[in-house]
C-alpha cells in the first residue's frame, strides 16, 4: 500500500516538474523509497498470516476456552463536520425533532446538508450527548452501524460500532464503513477475558510474572509505534518538505508514552493483576484524566472497556490508514493467541522521560522548540499543573534522547549502539542549527517547524531503531508460524525461572541484589560485542554455615528445572557445569591419560565466581538430563576419548556423541551436546554460529562469549557471587550502565 502510493507521488512529482532534468532525481528518491518499502514488505511476514481460528472463525486469548471466552472486536471513527458528505447519505436528523424528512433530507444539495449539521454541532454544548443525526436507512444488513450520531468532546461526529466476534466480520464491517461513509480517524479495540490476560496462576509469584509480561509488552508496543511513525513521517518528508510530518507528536493525546503517563499506568496495572482499584469511578478517570495513561499514539492499554469481566487493547494511531489499523488489531490477536511471555524482559526498561530529556538540551534549543511548537491547552485546564504538562508537546522532540539501549540489548541489537548514537548527535545538532537560523531571522516559524518535525522523523531510519524493531517483531511472527509444541518453547521456563527468581529475592533481601544494565564485553577476530545484562549479586558475608546451607538449597530451588549453568572463577582453567543440582565435568584425573567424567555436589564459593544462567526448553532440559545419563552409563560409548585441545565436530546424537576430531575437552562435550529438539547442539541454541571455533575448546572463551554474546532471552540472568559486604560489592564492582571487570583467562 505504501508502495502504491509513493508511485503515484512519482507520477505527481514529474507532471508537476518544470523540467526533467529537475523531474529526474526526484524520481530516483521515489524510486529508491519504493524499492526499500518493498523489500521490508517482503522480508516481514503479516502478523494475520500466523493467527488461528476455530471452525467457527472465532480466535481465542491464551488460556481461555469456550463459548463467551473469544476475543471480542470493536471500532469507531471520528470526522469532521467537513468530512460528512458521505455521511449524509445514510444519516439525517430526526424528522420527529427536526420536522425534516428522509425524503426531503436526500433531496437536498450535499452542501446544505453539510450546512445544517454544522449548525447542529454548534448549537450543543460540550459534554451533551445530544443526537447529532439517527440513521435512516433500515436495511438489516446495515443493523451494525449505530442508530445514531452524537458529538464527542472534541466537537467532532462520532460513529460507534457495537462489538462482534469475529474478526472478519468486523474487518468487513471496517471496510463497509470507510468505502461507503468516509474515513474517518479510525480507533478499534480488542478485549480478553479478564483471567486470560491477567492471572494463569493462582500465587503472587505467578500474578507478579504476568504482571512483568504485560508491562513489557506495552513498553515494546508503544516504542515500536513512536518509531514506525517516525519513519512513516521520514518518508513523507523526503517527498514533500513543505508539510508537517509528524503531527502526532504536536498532539496532546496522539504523543509518545511519556514517564509521566507511564509511572500512572504502572500503578494501575500493577493493582488491576492484584484485582483492585476496579471500581467504577476509578476506571471512568482513565478517561477522564488529561494525564491518563490512554492519551497516547500507540496501542493503548484500557482496563475500563468491558470491565469488570474483559481487558481491552485500543488501537490509537492508525488514524485514516486502514492497512495500519488491521495490523495493528492483528499484532495485538497474535500476542493473545500466543502470550505475552516473550515481552517480559522488557517490564523494567524505563520509557521515554520527557522532562529530563528535554532539560538536558541547551537553553537555545528549548527556547526554540516551545517558541515554534508553543501549548495550545484550552483555558479549562490551563491552571491544573499536571494536565497543563501533556499538552506542552515540544518536550516529545527531546525523544530521540532517549535511552536506546537497553532496547538494543533486549533485541539482541547491540551492534547498533553507534548508529543510534551517531543519529542522536545529528539530531541534535540540527536543532541547534534550526534554532539559530531562527535567531538569525533566516527561517520562519513555520519553516522551522517543518524542518523539525523532519529532523524528528528521520531520526528513526538514520538510527536504525524501526528497523531493529520491525525485525525483531518479524521473528515473533515467524516463530508463531510454525506452531512448535510447548515443550519446545521458552515461555514455560521463562515464566517458572522469573516466578522462582522473585521469591529467591525477595526472601534473601539482606543478601542480594538483582541489578539490570550491567555491561558485559567480548571480543574475538569475528566479533566486538557489548551486552546489558540483568546481574544478580549473591553475598555470603557474615551467613552463618546453616544460612549458608539454606542459601545454597535456594538458589538451586532458583535453577533447577529448566537451566544449565556454568560457574566459573577468574582465570579458570576448566569448564564445569551446573545441572539440577550438580557439577558435571569431564577431563583427566587423577593423572593424564586417564579421562574421567566426573560427579560432584555443587556448592556455595568461598570467594568471587560468576555463574551464567542458559535457559532451556521442557524438550531440551529432558534431552540434556538424557544425554548426561547415557554419559555415566557408557562414557567411552558416548564422548569418547579426552583431548585438551577438543573439537566440537561430533557425531550428534544422545547415545554417541563422540568428536570427529581428536576428541572432547572440559568444553565441547557440553557446547556440542544435542539437546535440541531437532538435534540441534547446544551452541546452536545459542546461535553461535558465527563465533570462531575456540568458543567451544575453551572455557574462558566460552563463558566469555555467553556473557556478551548470546542472545538475552537465553541468558535471562548471570550470577555473581561475593564473600564481601553487599553494599561494598555494589558500590565497588557492580553498577548500572558500567563495565563488569572478569578475567575469563581466554588462551
Amino acid at each position: 500500500m505504501k508502495s502504491k502510493t509513493l508511485l503515484m507521488a512519482l507520477g505527481a512529482l514529474v507532471l508537476s516538474a518544470p523540467n526533467m532534468a529537475l523531474a529526474a532525481p526526484l524520481c530516483a528518491q521515489v524510486l529508491k523509497a519504493v524499492g526499500a518499502t518493498a523489500e521490508s514488505s517482503a522480508a516481514r511476514p503479516t502478523y494475520e498470516s500466523a493467527l488461528r481460528f476455530d471452525a467457527q472463525g472465532l480466535i481465542f486469548a491464551r488460556g481461555a476456552r469456550g463459548q463467551g471466552q473469544e476475543v471480542q472486536f470493536g471500532f469507531e471513527s471520528e470526522y469532521t463536520a467537513a468530512e460528512l458528505g458521505p455521511m449524509t447519505k445514510f444519516y439525517g436528523p430526526d424528522a420527529a425533532t427536526s420536522g425534516i424528512s428522509a425524503a426531503a433530507w436526500r433531496a437536498m444539495p450535499v452542501d446544505a446538508r453539510l450546512s445544517w449539521v454544522q449548525e447542529k454541532l454548534k448549537s450543543i454544548p460540550y459534554g451533551s450527548k445530544d443526537t447529532v443525526l439517527v440513521r435512516l436507512d433500515q436495511n438489516a444488513e446495515l443493523a451494525f452501524l449505530p442508530s445514531k450520531l452524537i458529538k464527542d468532546d472534541t466537537g467532532n461526529v462520532e460513529i460507534i460500532v457495537a462489538p462482534v466476534s469475529r474478526f472478519e466480520t468486523w474487518k468487513q464491517q471496517v471496510q463497509w464503513i470507510n468505502r461507503n461513509l468516509g474515513v474517518g480517524s479510525m480507533q478499534a479495540m480488542v478485549s480478553q477475558p479478564r483471567d486470560t490476560f491477567f492471572t494463569r496462576g493462582s500465587t503472587i509469584e505467578s500474578s507478579s510474572v504476568t504482571y512483568k509480561e504485560n508491562l513489557g509488552f506495552f513498553n515494546f508496543l508503544h516504542e515500536s509505534d513512536a518509531l514506525d511513525r517516525m519513519a512513516r513521517g521520514a518518508e513523507k518528508f523526503r517527498l514533500d518538505p513543505s508539510k508537517d510530518v509528524m503531527r502526532p507528536f504536536l498532539h496532546p493525546y496522539l504523543g509518545p508514552m511519556i514517564e509521566f503517563r507511564h509511572k500512572r499506568m504502572r500503578k494501575a496495572m500493577f493493582e488491576h493483576a492484584r484485582g483492585k482499584d476496579l471500581e467504577q469511578e476509578t476506571l471512568e478517570a482513565i478517561v477522564r484524566r488529561e494525564q491518563s495513561f490512554k492519551y497516547i499514539g500507540s496501542t493503548a492499554y484500557r482496563p475500563d472497556i468491558g470491565a469488570p469481566t474483559r481487558v481491552s487493547q485500543e488501537v490509537r494511531d492508525a488514524h485514516k490508514d486502514e492497512a495500519v489499523l488491521i495490523e495493528r488489531v492483528t499484532r495485538s490477536l497474535l500476542h493473545m493467541q500466543e502470550g505475552r511471555t516473550a515481552f517480559l524482559r522488557a517490564s523494567d526498561i524505563k520509557p521515554f522521560d520527557s522532562e529530563a530529556k528535554f532539560n538536558s538540551l541547551t537553553p537555545a534549543v528549548q527556547s526554540f522548540l516551545k517558541t515554534v511548537f508553543p501549548h495550545k491547552a484550552p483555558s479549562r485546564v490551563q491552571e491544573f499543573e499536571n494536565a497543563l504538562f501533556v499538552h506542552e508537546t515540544y518536550r516529545n522532540f527531546a525523544y530521540p534522547l532517549h535511552d536506546f539501549r537497553p532496547w538494543l540489548s533486549f533485541m539482541n541489537r547491540m551492534d547498533l549502539v553507534k548508529t543510534v548514537e551517531s543519529a542522536q548527535g545529528a539530531y541534535v545538532q540540527k536543532l541547534e542549527s534550526l534554532a539559530a537560523r531562527l535567531e538569525r531571522g533566516e527561517i520562519g516559524k513555520d519553516q522551522a517547524s517543518r524542518e523539525a518535525q523532519g529532523a524528528l522523523a528521520e531520526f528513526a531510519p538514520a538510527s536504525r531503531l524501526s528497523e531493529a524493531f520491525q525485525a525483531y517483531e518479524a521473528k515473533l511472527i515467524r516463530e508463531a508460524r510454525e506452531n512448535r509444541p510447548t515443550g519446545e518453547r521458552l515461555d514455560a521456563a521463562a515464566r517458572a525461572f522469573e516466578s522462582r527468581l522473585g521469591m529467591m529475592t525477595q526472601k534473601w533481601a539482606e543478601n542480594t541484589a538483582l541489578v539490570s544494565g550491567v555491561r558485559f564485553r567480548h571480543k574475538d577476530e569475528n566479533q566486538k560485542n557489548l551486552a546489558d545484562r540483568r546481574l544478580l549479586v549473591v553475598s555470603t558475608h557474615g551467613l552463618s554455615n546453616a544460612q549458608k546451607d539454606q542459601l545454597k538449597t535456594d538458589y538451586l530451588n532458583l535453577l533447577t528445572g529448566g537451566t544449565v549453568s556454568f560457574p566459573l572463577k577468574e582465570r579458570a582453567t576448566h569448564m564445569l557445569v551446573r545441572f539440577d543440582d550438580t557439577i558435571y565435568n569431564f577431563g583427566f584425573w587423577p593423572v593424564p591419560q586417564f579421562p574421567k567424567f566426573r560427579v560432584s555436589e555443587y556448592q556455595l564459593p568461598s570467594a568471587e565466581r560468576l555463574e551464567s544462567v542458559v535457559l532451556l526448553s521442557k524438550v531440551e532440559d529432558t534431552r540434556l538430563l538424557r544425554y548426561i545419563r547415557e554419559i555415566r552409563e557408557d562414557r567411552p560409548q558416548v564422548l569418547g576419548r579426552f583431548n585438551y585441545q577438543g573439537d566440537a565436530r561430533a557425531r550428534g546424537q544422545i547415545n554417541d556423541n563422540r568428536s570427529l576430531g581428536c576428541g572432547h575437552n572440559c568444553t565441547t562435550w557440553i557446547a556440542s551436546a544435542p539437546i535440541g529438539a531437532r538435534g540441534e547442539t547446544l551452541l546452536n541454541l545459542l546461535q553461535a554460529e558465527g563465533a570462531v571455533p575456540w568458543i567451544a575448546q575453551n572455557p574462558g572463551w566460552f563463558t566469555s562469549w555467553l556473557t556478551a554474546s548470546a542472545p538475552s532471552e537465553r541468558v535471562p540472568l548471570l550470577v555473581y557471587f561475593t564473600d564481601r559486604p553487599l553494599q561494598q560489592a555494589l558500590e565497588s564492582k557492580v553498577r548500572s550502565n558500567q563495565i563488569f571487570e572478569w578475567d575469563f583467562n581466554r588462551r
